[in-house]
């Protein structure tokens, strides 16, 4: 393992560097912890998400495209692993920031997806 803050020896890893608790400290609380937005952003748009289409249109689960019957629109690319340095993050509210923002995307582009259907 690198120190912290040190690039990845592996290109297709990259480490991201937020204190949580430094972050959320100060007066505004939680409220910070959405800063990591900004950190992550660009990775939650590279990774993306899995999404496939039956013949009718509608989105399918996985066990669908399995059939053969599904085209797949987009392949998630990659994935987060958070880690809590004194492993006392009880909240979990990093991975569930994360998680709300992958699903705000998928929203939106669902959403757009529909317009252009009408």
């Amino acid at each position: 393992m690198s120190e912290k803050g040190a690039p990845s020896e592996h290109h297709l890893l990259r480490w991201t560097d937020f204190d949580f608790h430094a972050e959320t400290k100060g007066p505004a609380g939680y409220e910070n912890a959405m800063l990591i937005e900004h950190k992550l952003g660009f990775s939650i748009d590279r990774f993306a998400y899995f999404l496939s289409e039956d013949p009718n249109g509608d989105t399918t689960p996985r066990s669908k495209v399995d059939e053969g019957k599904s085209t797949i629109i987009l392949h998630q690319e990659g994935v987060f692993r958070t880690n809590c340095l004194d492993c006392l993050d009880r909240t979990h509210l990093v991975p569930s920031l994360i998680s709300g923002m992958v699903l705000e995307r998928f929203l939106v582009q669902d959403s757009e997806a529909r317009e252009d259907e009408v």
